[in-house]
């Protein structure tokens, strides 16, 4: 009797063991995201593993930012689970001939019906006691109420975060260089590699005056600051008119609050200590707070050049 007693226990308990459903806790892929560069394939790597998730037709780079959407998973943004044959590479879904080997060994595709929340914001990065400030453009994904099957069995979360994926980052460099050009129009540019700081403002003139004078930024007197996709001379910078059509403004924030100094010395040789030869002006940039749409950050106090 107790013979049979435990085989219809271990009976019980093994059917309910094959149910049909597998609940992930915990899918074990804690690396970054990465991103087919044709496609908008995502996928997380882990050994003989890969999570992937097909976002055609769903990413558009030009929707302003901050931006928060929710799609309902169907065929056209789909998630896969996949076991290979050895090491997952990125290839096996990205090349347009997949490589023969590793092969997909199991696979679990995603159910219709889950919900796959999308976010691109913009994320600063402004290190103490740096000149430079990082700007990374960031996709954030996350999955609810998913279900992954094959013919077997079903993967079931509730809740999971696949990760972010940085999509292209940029740098805006205060240390700006020691070459500065006036314009026609009331401004002053130091272009430097791809950057142009601009300096908007019929007050900012270098005298021969010793001593400082400082500019209030405001609407009338302000300064953008640009990155292009390459580089151009300082007459195009001034008029932002570009010869090349394939020239592009990947960056461009915009300063009205905080100030900029102009400190002025007399130069002279040690020889003729008395005789001045020339002038220097050092540009400051105090509290100065660079807006592009809802993102905003301040650069506190930061030497820009020494110009002649």
């Amino acid at each position: 009797m107790k013979k049979i007693v435990f085989l219809l226990f271990a009976s019980a308990l093994f059917t309910n063991c094959n149910d049909g459903d597998l609940i992930f806790d915990d899918l074990n892929f804690a690396g970054n995201v990465q991103k087919c560069n044709q496609k908008s394939i995502f996928y997380k790597l882990n050994g003989n593993e890969m999570l992937l998730l097909n976002m055609t037709n769903h990413i558009n780079d030009e929707t302003p930012l901050p931006l928060n959407q929710e799609f309902e998973i169907s065929n056209s943004n789909n998630i896969l689970y996949r076991q290979y044959s050895g090491k997952a590479i990125g290839g096996s879904v990205c090349d347009l001939i997949p490589p023969a080997n590793p092969q997909v060994v199991t696979e679990y595709a995603s159910n219709n019906g889950g919900t796959i929340k999308y976010k691109r914001i913009r994320q600063i990065i402004q290190p103490n006691n740096d000149s430079k400030v990082s700007i990374n453009y960031v996709y954030t994904f996350n999955f609810q109420n998913i279900v992954l099957s094959n013919q077997d069995k079903q993967l079931k979360y509730e809740d999971y975060n696949f990760g972010e994926y940085i999509n292209s980052s940029s740098v805006l460099d205060f240390n700006l260089g020691n070459v500065i050009n006036f314009c026609e129009n009331t401004a002053a540019v130091i272009n430097k590699d791809r950057q142009i700081f601009k300096i908007n403002s019929p007050e900012f003139v270098f005298t021969e005056t010793v001593g400082s004078k400082t500019i209030n930024l405001n609407n009338e007197n302000y300064i953008t600051f640009y990155i292009l996709n390459q580089i151009v001379n300082y007459n195009e910078a001034c008029e932002m008119n570009f010869s090349d059509p394939s020239t592009n403004i990947i960056e461009e924030w915009r300063a009205t609050t905080g100030s900029i100094e102009i400190v002025t010395t007399a130069n002279s040789t040690i020889e003729n200590p008395e005789i001045i030869t020339g002038y220097t002006h050092t540009l400051i940039l105090k509290e100065s707070t660079f807006v592009n749409g809802t993102d905003q950050f301040t650069i506190t106090e930061q030497v820009l050049g020494n110009y002649d």
